[in-house]
């Protein structure tokens, strides 16, 4: 099955199939190229992205304590921070209630505590994942002329944590980090579509409440992307990115690890036909073995 829409009726850019019209102005990750053609940063146009100043303090607070994890008094974290002693008291006492922080009884000092560093350790399993992935990903996208994006979800959208590009892809490159909508375009669903995602009904309840009125016709592109995913193990994306990417996208399944992940690659509408995109399946099919097979020769991932 193809994801395909005829053309609108004034002859405007056909927009993908999958991407509704509130996702073009949130969270949306442009193609961003230096002069030598190489991706070098993502431009986010959205109203969703503003400065929430307590938690981006809180997160100032977290990033105070170094790789070595020594002890920090408040006085010692607001002059690392530039933050108030009187604000900096607050955090930390809010953080010590969410184990992000723990603190010795008898110095008062605080340290790191479980909760962040169990952010920390799933972090460093997604790097491990990317880079197992990363070779496989950059000879798929030499031999096939695109770019290729391996996902993890960060909120509502999928973010990019390895990618590959062949060597005439510079137009289609996506930088590292870009962010793709869950609900509006094929890495999102194939993320949607992965078999250990414990918190789908969720994540459609947030979808569902972000989108208004927009989410019935949004949830009928993702269930239709779910079907093609379960039948066919990818799914098909044509004119994605205002009508002038196309590629395949699917969940990645790797034996233990802490979180779901996907994987696409896009090249040009106009030469990644529907028939070109089938016949190129059958490699990307192969690469999701790769990847697989190669994370499951490496050791346990870290409990």
């Amino acid at each position: 099955m193809n994801a395909t829409e005829p053309s609108p009726a004034n002859g405007k850019a056909r927009r993908s199939v999958g991407r509704p019209p509130t996702a073009r102005n949130r969270g949306r990750a442009f193609l961003a190229s230096s002069e030598d053609g190489q991706a070098t940063s993502i431009v986010r146009e959205s109203a969703d992205c503003a400065l929430i100043n307590s938690l981006a303090r809180g997160l100032q607070v977290l990033a105070a304590f170094g790789p070595d994890n020594l002890p920090l008094a408040n006085k010692e974290i607001a002059a690392r921070t530039g933050i108030p002693k009187a604000t900096i008291s607050r955090l930390t006492d809010t953080l010590l209630k969410l184990n992000f922080l723990a603190q010795d009884r008898e110095t008062g000092l605080y340290t790191l505590g479980a909760a962040a560093l169990t952010l920390g350790l799933s972090a460093r399993v997604q790097v491990d994942l990317a880079s197992i992935a990363r070779p496989h990903i950059e000879r798929f996208a030499l031999a096939h002329d695109v770019s290729v994006q391996l996902g993890a979800r960060d909120g509502l959208e999928v973010r990019a944590v390895a990618i590959g590009a062949g060597a005439s892809a510079s137009g289609t490159r996506m930088a590292l980090g870009a962010c793709f909508p869950l609900d509006g375009t094929g890495l999102g669903y194939a993320h949607l579509a992965h078999p250990e995602l414990a918190e789908r009904d969720r994540i459609f309840a947030a979808l569902a409440d972000l989108r208004g009125e927009d989410w019935p016709a949004a949830r009928l592109r993702i269930d239709r992307a779910l079907r093609e995913i379960a039948t066919e193990g990818y799914f098909t994306s044509l004119g994605e990115w205002s009508g002038t990417l196309s590629g395949l996208a699917a969940p990645l399944t790797v034996p233990g690890a802490p979180q779901p992940l996907a994987i696409s690659f896009l090249g040009s509408a106009q030469t990644f036909t529907a028939q070109r995109l089938r016949a190129i399946a059958p490699a990307f099919v192969a690469l999701l073995g790769e990847i697989e097979a190669a994370a499951r020769q490496r050791p346990a991932w870290p409990a």
